[in-house]
This record gives structure tokens, C-alpha cells and sequence, in this order.
């Protein structure tokens, strides 16, 4: 059964997609935003973030976690939030100016990257996000590649970088270079060796990931199949039926 505060949780993401452009929404989740758990906060933010068009004030209540919220989770969904803000959030450069400035990690990543969407050069984004691909922090590493789909159409000259973090040291990463290399469908065929050796990383979201990309590559991913028919007999539920729609896909 669920807790009262999942259920919250779940009205608060409902509202949110029902009526995202609805100022009794926002002033909802505004209060919601200063709950004394956790998680309502973090659920808060979330929503906050998927108004569109963001109200200002939504934008200003998310400025403020950001800034001030005791919790590093709370504001990490924050600055995320105001970094996928539609429109722009403007009104709040000065505290992700001062938050892009602050300590390296992926506060600061996501704040580089929210200031660059005010610029009317798409392109100034791209540097921020490849930097990131490279960080020493695998937090910034994997909101690097959190932000990699927002910049379009997978780009060939990625591909070799992503590779290399399907061997990272961060499981988190693993599975999100996984996810990004799913993004290419046949052109990521010459990441299918070494997906296939991530399938041998017993971690559920690093072989779900692995086993999606794989499946999105399509017939030229034909050699993990005798792979994939072992996984599609996995104890895991959500890894066997990853592998089997794979399997679909590879056989087309």
C-alpha cells in the first residue's frame, strides 16, 4: 500500500501534468515546496519544473531551494528544474549566475547550462555538456549526460566519449552512457562490443540501459543475441522483459 506521503507525491506529479499552465497549480506546489519532508520538496521542485509556461514566481520558489534548501538533493532537482525551464527562466540569473560560480559539481554544471539557454545561440550549450563529459566528478559526468539529449541529434563526434564511460568507475554513469548511446539506433553499432560486456555488470539499471541501447541498434547489434536470450531468462522481471523486447527489435 502506499504512504501518504507517495500519494502526495503522485498527486503533486499529476496536477502538474494536467494543468501545467495553471497558476493554482503553481501556488500549490509553492507551499508544497516548503513541507518539512524530504521528499515532498524534491517532489515539489520536480513539478515546479514541468510548468509551462514556468510562472515567474514558480521560477523564484525554485531560485530559493536552490539556493537555500538544507538538503543537497532538493537542490539538485531545483537547479535542474530551472535549467529545463520553458520559457527561460531570466528572472533568476543572478542566483544561478552566483550558483555556476559556486563549487564544481553538478549544481554548478546544471546553472552553466540553464544561463546558456538564455543565449540566443543554441550552440553555446555544447561545450558546457562535452566539458562535462569529461569532469572528474562522476555526479557532473552523469548530469552531462543527463543534458547530452537536450542538445538534438546525437552527434558522431560523441560517440568515442561515450564509450569510454560505459567502462566508468560510477555505475550511474554507466547506465546513463548506455542510455545516450541508445539515442544514435544503428549508428551506435560500434559500441556493441563493449555493451555487450556491460551486460555482464550486475547492476539492474546498467544492464536495463544496456540491454535498451542494444535493442535501439537494431539487426547491427546481432551478435549480443545469444547475450540477450540469457537475460530475457533473468530473475529480474524488468531485465527479462527488456531483453525479450530487444530481441523484437534486433530481429526486424
Amino acid at each position: 500500500m502506499a504512504s501518504p506521503v507517495d500519494l502526495k507525491l503522485a498527486a503533486l506529479r499529476a496536477c502538474a501534468a494536467a494543468a501545467p499552465d495553471s497558476l493554482d497549480v503553481a501556488n500549490g506546489l509553492k507551499m508544497a515546496a516548503s513541507d518539512e519532508n524530504e521528499l515532498m520538496r524534491v517532489g515539489a521542485a520536480d513539478a515546479l519544473g514541468r510548468l509551462k509556461p514556468m510562472p515567474p514566481s514558480a521560477a523564484t520558489a525554485l531560485a530559493n531551494m536552490m539556493r537555500t534548501d538544507r538538503t543537497f538533493r532538493v537542490r539538485q532537482v531545483a537547479v535542474k528544474a530551472l535549467a529545463l525551464a520553458s520559457p527561460p527562466a531570466k528572472g533568476v540569473r543572478a542566483d544561478l549566475e552566483a550558483v555556476s560560480k559556486g563549487p564544481k559539481d553538478d549544481l554548478s554544471f546544471w546553472a552553466q547550462f540553464a544561463l546558456a539557454t538564455f543565449e540566443s545561440d543554441p550552440t553555446k550549450k555544447v561545450p558546457i555538456v562535452r566539458a562535462g563529459l569529461k569532469d572528474r566528478l562522476p555526479t557532473v559526468r552523469a548530469a552531462a549526460l543527463d543534458a547530452l539529449p537536450m542538445l538534438g541529434t546525437p552527434q558522431a563526434e560523441d560517440l568515442p566519449q561515450l564509450m569510454k564511460l560505459l567502462k566508468d568507475n560510477s555505475l550511474l554513469v554507466r547506465a546513463r552512457a548506455a542510455a545516450a548511446i541508445g539515442k544514435y539506433g544503428a549508428a551506435g553499432k560500434d559500441a556493441v562490443p563493449l555493451l555487450l560486456r556491460s551486460l555482464a555488470v550486475r547492476d539492474r539499471d546498467v544492464q536495463i540501459a544496456t540491454i535498451e541501447a542494444l535493442g535501439a541498434i537494431g539487426p547491427a547489434a546481432a551478435a549480443a543475441v545469444p547475450k540477450l536470450r540469457a537475460s530475457a531468462k533473468d530473475d529480474e522481471p524488468a531485465v527479462a522483459r527488456a531483453a525479450k523486447d530487444a530481441l523484437e527489435k534486433i530481429a526486424k
